[in-house]
């Protein structure tokens, strides 16, 4: 009753009084109940790390009755949708629902499919979501549970607004709203409210809905529910700044970020902190707009940067990254996940046209373990890393760090526009480059055309489908590029790409027949304080040693004449193939300045975090390489798409570039489609050499694409590299490339 009507400092101190008895007592089982209990009290609180921390130990309610056991499920099922963690909330709450359904309790049952529809929602799953909520809203109102029902409502009315039933979903939720207001349940009330009012500002209501915000907030003051406060201040600001009031618009965003903040730093896991900002990017897009129309760019570039990578900056940024072994359990899964992937791995390779029941039952096997890793990964730590905050002073640590001829390009999503903010040692400007939609439109034709190219048939002699891709390529140099061209210098141009820009091969954009590239070196970073951090790297590699490793395979059957050649370039370079191309060799490797990594690559779009390289021993994925500790200038990973990922939360990386980074390289150097076998040793080949005579990363990037350009004039074989982190600086500017004689024409 006291959580429910939020007085929570009153109810932890009761259930503190109740432990102490039953531990007196010694009844194991119902000092375990009042953890749980506690458990989802910290979780309202907003004290997520504790509240995962205490369910972990507590064993998930095991020892408890089935009914509590149950329980337990479906309050952790709540922690996970708040965190965003919406497969893990879909999966623990149907374990929830089938439990309750054995139990025949059918008000608990009802709230577990209400949780499965809220995980269906948010994963765009509209329809099941749909049909979920009404089997649900016919439990409650079965069971005369008004008031559920209306909690449910809440749901079904962002569904229906998703649907496109605006009306409809309106008319739910104020009828949701007016039952609840006369209910006990304080903090439902309130969301509620907010929830009335973000629909009355989607409708294009400002006015109604800045009214219904201001009520919650005014409600909230004698609350500690501060997630609910956080939602507010955005509708707050979101409904100020459609009515034109930008000074109240400014103040709730701030206030929103002060939130945000503070939750975010609640949590350990940078897993959880990203997953927790995917909804927050209103806040970042709102700032960072106001400030540029303020003329306030320094202000702008901050709050873009608190919109970029901010828990991969702030993890890079901590000393003590790797201080703290994996603890018992999670160590466990990394195995059994192993194990699972090489019997896989085995019977994949078969090439039986039927799928064998085994191999389907495997694949379920290795998804739930892949599902229990990152929920013991999530909880494997309780107390929250020492707060990081590297983006406040992005911007004049950035300009600091840049040599003369040198500039930052940082690229930004507000709402439907798009722009750029760029930096040299002296000046920072800002540049529109118009609606999203106008880069979409031409990006999408662009990545067709470059994954013809991985079709068998594909032949670099073919020239038919190179006037249509370098068509493509010079209307997005047009879109991204010459807008802030003049005003930028000619030297090394370093690019934090935003959301699909990540996929862009800028470096191969089009002006006037000749590639970016040609006029300079790039390379790219996820945010100024990734790079920042990636540049305050000591060097802890051993100057003379290298390692190679490789794994062949019958898709890639270059991989070995690959290897063999960059051994040959690299001085003192080891070299490691087949089943001696291991995670135990490549841990081994610790202090190589280079390592370079030849296999078949594999990216998970269903689950980034699980993209993977193949070894000689099995497969190596983003908790492996984040587990390492490499200390290297440059790793390689030389195989299809292993600089590709998605964006989670705040813009947030998440695929195998992640892990290197996180591994302790202060460079990676990785492919952004599925490349050309042959043509990729080819590259590796001018690359390495070029290392060898004295270059830095990208001056040996640049000379090797324009080497391979001539005898692959498609960019689907010469671009798909691209250098991130902090390769070595271009301290001045580079001759524009000239086509030897017999050089394919550029125009």
């Amino acid at each position: 009753a006291m959580i429910g009507t939020m007085q929570f400092d009153r109810a932890l101190e009761c259930f503190e009084e109740a432990r102490g008895i039953f531990s007196r007592l010694n009844l194991p089982v119902l000092e375990t109940e009042v953890d749980i209990n506690v458990a989802y009290l910290n979780f309202l609180e907003g004290n997520y790390t504790r509240a995962i921390h205490l369910y972990r130990v507590s064993g998930s309610g095991k020892g408890l009755n089935p009914h509590k056991a149950a329980i337990s499920l479906l309050d952790q099922s709540d922690l996970y949708l708040e965190l965003n963690l919406f497969q893990e909330a879909a999966h623990l709450s149907a374990a929830a629902m089938d439990r309750f359904s054995q139990l025949r309790m059918r008000a608990e049952q009802a709230r577990s499919l209400l949780n499965l529809g809220i995980a269906h929602l948010h994963l765009g799953n509209i329809t099941t979501s749909l049909k979920a909520f009404a089997r649900v809203r016919a439990l409650f109102v079965r069971d005369r549970n008004m008031v559920w029902a209306a909690i449910s409502d809440l749901s079904r009315a962002l569904a229906l607004e998703g649907a496109g039933r605006s009306g409809e979903a309106l008319a739910v939720a104020d009828a949701a709203r007016a039952e609840l207001a006369a209910s006990p349940y304080a903090g439902k009330a309130i969301l509620a409210m907010i929830v009335c009012a973000r629909l009355r500002l989607r409708r294009g209501e400002p006015g109604p809905a800045r009214e219904l915000a201001l009520q919650a907030n005014a409600a909230l003051h004698s609350a500690n529910a501060p997630h609910l406060q956080l939602s507010a201040e955005i509708t707050l600001a979101e409904s100020a700044e459609a009515m034109g009031d930008s000074g109240a618009a400014f103040a709730s965003y701030l206030a929103a970020h002060s939130l945000a903040e503070d939750l975010r730093q609640r949590l350990a896991r940078d897993e959880l902190q990203l997953s927790f900002l995917q909804d927050k990017r209103a806040i970042y897009e709102g700032l960072a707009g106001m400030l540029i129309e303020r003329g306030d760019l320094e202000g702008a570039f901050r709050f873009v940067e608190y919109g970029k990578s901010r828990s991969l900056a702030d993890t890079l940024a901590r000393p003590d990254r790797h201080a703290a072994a994996e603890p018992g359990q999670t160590k466990e899964l990394q195995l059994q996940l192993r194990r699972l992937y090489r019997r896989l791995d085995s019977l994949e390779a078969r090439p039986d046209p039927v799928l064998p029941p085994s191999l389907v039952r495997l694949r379920q096997q290795t998804i739930e373990c892949e599902r229990a890793l990152s929920l013991a990964r999530a909880a494997d730590q309780i107390r929250p890393a020492d707060p990081v905050d590297v983006a406040a002073e992005a911007l004049p640590q950035t300009q600091a760090a840049l040599a003369e001829g040198q500039a930052f390009l940082q690229y930004f999503r507000i709402r439907d526009s798009l722009i750029l903010l760029t930096a040299t040692r002296r000046k920072i400007e800002h540049f529109d480059l118009g609606k999203v939609s106008a880069f979409h439109d031409t990006y999408h034709l662009l990545r067709f055309q470059l994954a013809r190219g991985g079709v068998p048939w594909a032949s670099p002699s073919d020239r038919s489908w190179l006037p249509a891709t370098r068509s493509h390529l010079e209307h997005i140099y047009r879109l991204l590029v010459e807008p802030a061209e003049a005003s930028l210098p000619g030297g090394h141009w370093v690019i934090a790409p935003h959301e699909d820009l990540h996929r862009l091969p800028f470096h191969a954009l089009l002006s006037q027949g000749r590639y970016l590239i040609d006029a300079r070196t790039l390379s790219y970073t996820p945010s100024a304080s990734v790079w920042l951090a990636c540049q305050a790297r000591a060097c802890q590699w051993a100057e003379g040693r290298s390692a190679v490793l490789g794994v062949p395979d019958p898709r890639c059957p270059s991989i070995r004449l690959e290897v063999e050649s960059v051994a040959g370039s690299l001085p003192g370079a080891e070299l490691y193939v087949g089943p001696e191309a291991s995670l135990e060799q490549l841990r081994r490797c610790r202090g190589s300045r280079y390592i370079h990594i030849a296999s078949h690559g594999v990216f998970r779009a269903d689950n980034p975090a699980f993209s993977s390289l193949r070894l000689g021993d099995g497969r190596l994925c983003l908790f492996d390489l984040r587990d390492l500790t490499l200390d290297s200038e440059l790793v390689t990973l030389s195989g299809c798409a292993t600089g590709v990922h998605e964006s989670a939360g705040a813009d947030e990386i998440l695929g195998l570039t992640r892990g290197v980074l996180l591994a302790g390289a202060r460079s990676a150097q990785v492919t952004l489609w599925a490349v050309n076998d042959a043509s990729t040793a080819e590259y590796m080949k001018a690359f390495y050499t070029s290392i060898r005579s004295g270059a830095e990363p990208p001056d040996a990037l640049r000379s090797a694409m324009i080497e391979l350009r001539d005898r692959y004039p498609h960019p689907y074989f010469w671009a798909p590299f691209i250098l991130t982190g902090a390769p070595g600086r271009a301290k001045k500017a580079v001759g524009v490339y000239q086509p030897r004689s017999g050089s394919p024409p550029t125009t």
